[in-house]
């Protein structure tokens, strides 16, 4: 047995030089070349090992890929197939039912236009015997027919249209001044755009003046000039209901009494293609609220034409039985006979016992006086319906004169018209000399046909507007003409926006827009602000702090500044004009005095 020596520490020395020792000879292996080839071909050959397992995994991967690649090729045929199929089925089955539709259209049409010749020829036979009887006259058997009739008109065939204007349309003012001036008959260029583009609008328009300033001649001349009609109707001073224009219905005679308004809107009925200006004139000798409030209310429609109610259904309806009563009467009671008119019936007292027979008419009533009587009412529901549809292509005029014989005008008629004032042609002769210039005065007018005047919906109101005419209104009836008593509707800034629309097209191209918001401004203080001008400057305004009459004076500071942009407008002299005639009226400010 070893023994150890006191203090010798055997273990721990061990211990202590085993690691390094350990690393010394693996420092030593590795070393030695043979043992690092060895480890070298173990890695080559682990990483082979390991390559031949990926590409064993890849090529079974790509035999994957293969299969599934057939399958969805497979799948995808048949789903290209079946669609296909069912495409072609789908499409042939469309085709089907689309030539049976097509037959089916064609075979309805076929019998539709056989039916409507035969209805046509029903209807022909009826009127043209009718006719022959006497019972309704050839204008009737027009109507009957639905024959076009037309009044004798300017022949405009050769005119020019509002495409052929060279300039475009901002030339037709021109165009009709010049057209006008060559026939001695004159107005401002400005006027007459304005009154074209109230014209589109389809307003009711006023023309206030002096007598022989030339109010009713423009509505005839423009009339003439665009290849048109007017009807000039004169107001009477006893006019006070609806039916002074419309007339009425005897109920004893079966007939309609038509008075030339209600002539004039039958005409236009009949005659589409032109625009028909119906002028009232002079039409404040009478109140105008009294007898024109029926279509003041109507004018407001826009969607669609408004209708008049003339007289009740169910007297067409008794109309109707009656006179389809005699004619089947006369003939049964003619069957078998050769009558060819109504000479033929009245010879004839075998056709004659049997009608009265038939109707029951005694003795002291004789075929003749019901065949007289029928006429009449035929006449009356044939030329009058019992309601009126408001032609789209009627435009309404008035003219006044305010005088010690007539009456001013309302604000309801002034809420819903467009005044123009007119000057004596003597004071814009010169002015009309200057525009015309050397300019070549043309042979003809511009043909405008009615379609060139559709009855639009006003332009809808958008309270944040950026339009500036509207901003402007808006803006003036808050601060000055409500203070003043005067007071501004939403149906004022449509009408405004719908009129600047218009004349806007008229103006010169390449015009600003602030001077065309100008000019429009301008000729609605005119024609939609000025005329309401009545009340005493004196009195305090609704705003409690200053007069009517200093809100006026601000109120012509404003207009002025706006209508900076247009030096030729005359807004600003009518108000200053409107202001001294107050001065000198004790303050009282009239528009039309």
């Amino acid at each position: 047995m070893n023994e150890r020596k006191p203090g010798h520490k055997t273990g721990a020395a061990t211990s202590t030089l085993l690691p390094e020792q350990r690393r010394h000879d693996v420092q030593k292996r590795d070393a030695d070349p043979e043992n690092q080839e060895q480890k070298l071909s173990a890695s080559v050959a682990e990483i082979t090992t390991a390559i031949a397992d990926k590409r064993k995994e890849l090529q079974d991967l790509r035999a994957r890929i293969v299969k599934v690649t057939e399958k969805h090729d497979q799948i995808l045929a048949e789903i290209k197939a079946e669609a296909s199929s069912i495409r072609e089925q789908e499409t042939e089955q469309l085709r089907r039912e689309l030539v049976e539709i097509r037959n089916s259209y064609d075979e309805t049409l076929r019998r539709l236009a056989n039916q409507s010749q035969q209805l046509t020829d029903s209807v022909q036979n009826q009127a043209d015997r009718l006719f022959e009887l006497k019972l309704i006259t050839k204008e009737q058997r027009a109507t009957l027919l639905g024959l076009p009739q037309s009044d004798a008109a300017t022949p405009t065939s050769d005119w020019p249209t509002l495409t052929d204007l060279q300039g475009g349309y901002p030339q037709l003012a021109s165009h009709l001044q010049r057209y006008l001036y060559r026939k001695q008959i004159i107005y401002p260029r400005a006027l007459l755009a304005t009154f074209h583009a109230l014209m589109l609008t389809g307003d009711f328009i006023i023309l206030s003046g002096l007598s022989g300033s030339g109010k009713t001649m423009l509505v005839k001349s423009y009339a003439k000039a665009t290849g048109n009609v007017a009807h000039i109707i004169p107001v009477k001073p006893n006019w006070t209901s609806a039916e002074d224009l419309i007339g009425y219905y005897n109920p004893l005679q079966r007939s309609y009494l038509t008075p030339p308004f209600l002539d004039a809107l039958l005409t236009a009925q009949r005659d589409p293609q032109r625009l028909h200006i119906i002028c009232l004139d002079e039409m404040n000798l009478a109140r105008i609220e009294y007898y024109f409030a029926d279509f003041l209310s109507a004018l407001e429609e826009r969607d669609e034409p408004p209708t008049i109610a003339l007289y009740a259904d169910e007297e067409a309806g008794h109309v109707h039985t009656e006179f389809k009563l005699l004619v089947d009467s006369l003939m049964d009671a003619g069957a078998g006979k050769d009558l060819q008119d109504l000479d033929a019936v009245l010879e004839d007292r075998e056709i004659l016992a049997k009608l009265k027979d038939r109707l029951g008419m005694d003795d002291g009533e004789s075929v003749l006086h019901t065949h007289a009587r029928l006429r009449r009412m035929v006449a009356g529901v044939l030329k009058v319906p019992s309601r009126l549809r408001i032609p789209t292509n009627v435009r309404f005029v008035g003219t006044v004169n305010m005088d010690a014989t007539t009456h001013y005008l309302s604000p309801k008629v002034l809420d819903r018209a467009h005044v123009l004032q007119f000057q004596s042609p003597l004071s814009y002769w010169q002015q009309v000399i200057k525009e015309i210039g050397d300019s070549p005065l043309p042979e003809t007018g511009v043909c405008i046909p009615a379609t060139e005047f559709p009855r639009e919906p006003y332009p809808p109101f958008a309270p944040h507007t950026t339009d500036a005419v509207s901003q402007a209104l808006m803006q003036w009836a808050d601060r000055y003409l409500e203070p003043m008593g005067i007071e501004i509707g939403l149906r004022l800034i449509r009408q405004a926006a719908a009129f600047r629309q218009h004349l806007s097209l008229l103006l010169e191209a390449g015009m600003s827009s602030e001077a065309c918001d100008a000019l429009v401004l301008n000729q609605l203080i005119k024609q939609k602000l000025l005329p309401r001008f009545s009340f005493d400057g004196k009195q305090p305004s609704r705003l409690g702090t200053l007069t009517v009459a200093a809100l006026v004076s601000q109120f012509q500071e404003d207009v002025a500044d706006r209508l900076k942009a247009a030096p030729e407008a005359d807004a600003k002299d009518a108000l200053r004009k409107l202001i001294k005639r107050a001065e000198a009226n004790d303050g009282i400010y009239n528009y039309w005095a």
